[in-house]
């Protein structure tokens, strides 16, 4: 299955992962954990410029609601959306 689960056949399961990935950032002194990079991977595909729906759909959540928890917004984004209102 390649390099975090060298012997895994068929599924990893979400638990199998997270232990690995915490593991790693253990070793690596990385702070933080592994649900900290869905935040990260979100917020990233918000700011790109992605629709909140598809979005959603690459974090593979039902309710937007679920979806709208990981995404941070700035003060500047809040600006900077406000002046293309007023353009």
């Amino acid at each position: 299955m390649g390099f975090w689960f060298p012997a895994q056949r068929g599924h990893v399961d979400a638990t199998a992962i997270s232990s690995k990935v915490t593991a790693h950032f253990r070793r690596h002194r990385i702070e933080g954990c592994y649900h900290r990079c869905r935040h990260t991977y979100g917020t990233g595909l918000l700011q790109a410029g992605l629709n909140l729906r598809i979005v959603q759909t690459l974090m593979r959540h039902e309710s937007l609601t679920s979806t709208a928890a990981y995404l941070a917004v700035d003060e500047d984004e809040r600006a900077a959306a406000i002046r293309l209102l007023v353009a």
